[in-house]
């Protein structure tokens, strides 16, 4: 547990208190007005930003305002926007004829009250759930006769709704920018956008990325002093309106592996993010190499509105990434994947579609391959390899080990030759392994037994912080543990009631990670009933209780009070608890067929003579 600790610094303005200027240099670091962010032109472009083509006679932030500013001259939901949108393909831009004819009026009014939900004011960046919620019920109600119309329909709202977050974006990131410039003078060289954004595929809720580049031996200052310095500059800048009457945070993370600074505008879950990092080359790398292998648009590649081409890998990615988002999948920080590895398992199945499909059919058949292929026994028990510039992948599977039945995931960067220190994912306990195996089963099913209504209820969210675990409680929290030897079998399945959380005394985090053995979990054990869904304590001369560990959480779940005390497990997670339940039946079975036939092949190599 003692990697990925993190000492924060957290400056927070509000409205009702502005923070005080800081001493020094930055504190004649003007206010800015957001009529008046000067278009600065960067002349020190490094050499693979000067590759962007027609973006080239701009920075790459202020190339993203000249793409925002051409995206809203029409707001038409089938329109690809710049950088982030969806194109639909011919024939389904717009929902067949007589739906709408039927809901025109609706569907007009819907968009009025989307696009005026907070975007001309500061303080109303739109939620993330306030769409989707809206978007699912619609599609019930127009009833749509296929998968790909209600997924194509789903795209082009998300679509929408990034549009509507795009100056507002622009307008942060060159503020970030503009406090770079000012707290780095010489030595800031340039800042470049990475991740979800640069690769488009950010879903609503994304985080924008961007590195600031230095000189290099520009001066000996490290990364933690030039992200002090840029903070600083920034809690200058922001305490003042408009940012001071939003309110803002900024977060400085030192101790993690990476560095960072956080940069956060509006209400806590509503705002805009922009996480900013200081001369780390492997994120732009990992941009380059998805744009070198033609997963993602390549900057220099427009179509005759200036946006990026349609490809269906990218928006397959930005399904993947959205269903993640919305099932709350643990990230790295919690002792998940980290997103560039579920990437590279989704582009991964996308290489076994065929090419000669519709657009829409490709992307079924993508989101298909990645659970179908996941979701099976074995799925994720292997190594997953790139090479060459043309996106070559291949999966090896391991052998298993005679005690353990679980997986062992290995994901390469392809971006580093030294397979020595190229591996992507942490080690993954069994309780996380078995909430992956979850949410596997359930698309994979959902998409076979019911695929007119599978995006819908693929996409159903579940409950904020379902799957994380916090690192102290005030109240009893209902949650499913798996009491398990990795070495000794599938373990048992528990439902728990969380009473008391003691965290390590190192780990400083309002959450655990999954991978934690040292902080203590005391729990009171349930009996369920799994045909009611009734529940109570167990009880052996008293109410039993245990100490376990974060290492054995799977996800929370919901227990209600009943009359005369009497418990019960929400219908949903009771269903969860079987499946798991379900999957471990099986994955004990399957493991026990796999030894008999590894001892059966063992015996026919040692005596090839014999039958």
């Amino acid at each position: 547990m003692g990697q990925g600790l993190a000492t924060v610094e957290d400056t927070t303005g509000s409205k009702s208190s502005g923070a005080e200027a800081p001493k020094g240099e930055v504190q004649d670091v003007p206010v800015m007005d957001s009529a008046l962010i000067p278009a600065v032109e960067d002349e020190q472009f490094s050499e693979d930003m000067q590759t962007r083509g027609s973006d080239c006679a701009l920075p790459p932030c202020l190339a993203l305002q000249a793409e925002a500013e051409a995206s809203t001259a029409d707001v038409s939901a089938s329109e690809l926007s710049s950088r982030s949108s969806y194109n639909p393909p011919p024939g389904l831009q717009s929902p067949p004829a007589e739906i709408e004819d039927e809901k025109a009026v609706d569907r007009d009014a819907d968009l009025e009250k989307e696009l005026g939900q907070g975007c001309a004011a500061l303080t109303g960046v739109p939620n993330v759930d306030d769409v989707e919620p809206e978007i699912s019920e619609k599609e019930v109600q127009r009833s749509c006769k296929t998968a790909e119309e209600s997924l194509s329909r789903l795209l082009s709202h998300m679509d929408l709704h990034l549009r509507q977050l795009r100056v507002m974006q622009q307008w942060l990131v060159q503020t970030v920018e503009m406090a770079c410039r000012v707290a780095l003078g010489k030595n800031f060289k340039t800042l470049t956008l990475v991740g979800s954004v640069a690769l488009c595929v950010e879903t609503p809720g994304s985080d924008v990325d961007v590195v600031c580049f230095t000189h290099p031996n520009s001066s000996r200052s490290t990364i933690g002093n030039s992200l002090r310095l840029i903070r600083e500059t920034l809690k200058n800048m922001m305490s003042h309106p408009p940012f001071a009457v939003v309110g803002f945070s900024l977060t400085l993370i030192e101790d993690a592996r990476v560095p960072i600074l956080r940069v956060y505008l509006g209400p806590v879950g509503q705002g805009l993010a922009v996480d900013v990092l200081v001369d780390q080359r492997r994120p732009l790398d990992h941009v380059h190499w998805f744009q070198r292998i033609g997963a993602v648009p390549s900057p220099s590649a427009v179509t005759s509105t200036g946006a990026p081409p349609v490809m269906m890998t990218t928006v397959a990615l930005r399904c993947v990434k959205w269903w993640l988002r919305r099932r709350q999948l643990p990230p790295t920080r919690e002792g998940g994947l980290p997103t560039l590895a579920w990437l590279l398992l989704a582009l991964h199945s996308c290489n076994s579609v065929d090419p000669s499909l519709t657009q829409m059919s490709q992307l079924i058949a993508s989101l298909s391959a990645f659970f179908h292929s996941y979701a099976e026994f074995g799925g994720l028990h292997g190594t997953l390899v790139f090479e060459g510039d043309d996106g070559q992948s291949t999966f090896t599977q391991r052998s298993r080990k005679k005690q353990s039945p679980w997986s062992e995931l290995s994901v390469l960067d392809p971006t580093l030759k030294d397979n020595d220190n190229s591996e992507l994912v942490p080690k993954l306990l069994p309780a996380t392994q078995l909430l992956f195996a979850y949410e596997f089963r359930r698309a994979s099913s959902l998409l076979r037994e019911a695929p007119e209504d599978f995006i819908r209820r693929m996409y159903n969210p579940v409950e904020e912080d379902s799957n994380s675990l916090p690192s102290s409680v005030s109240s009893n929290i209902g949650a499913i543990m798996l009491l398990c030897d990795p070495s000794k079998g599938v373990g048992t399945l528990q439902l728990v009631y969380i009473s008391e959380v003691c965290a390590h005394s190192d780990w400083k985090a309002s959450f655990l990670h999954r991978s934690d053995t040292r902080s203590e979990i005391y729990v009171r054990l349930l009996d369920l009933d799994l045909a009611t869904g009734h529940c109570q304590a167990q009880k052996k001369g008293g109410a039993r209780t245990m100490v376990l560990c974060p290492c054995h959480f799977v996800c929370r779940v919901r227990i209600e009070k009943q009359h005369k005390n009497r418990q019960v497990l929400k219908s949903e997670d009771l269903e969860r608890f079987k499946d798991m339940q379900q999957y471990l039946r099986e994955l004990h079975d399957y493991h026990e067929q796999q030894q008999v036939e590894t001892e059966t092949a063992d015996v026919a190599e040692q005596c090839p003579g014999e039958r």
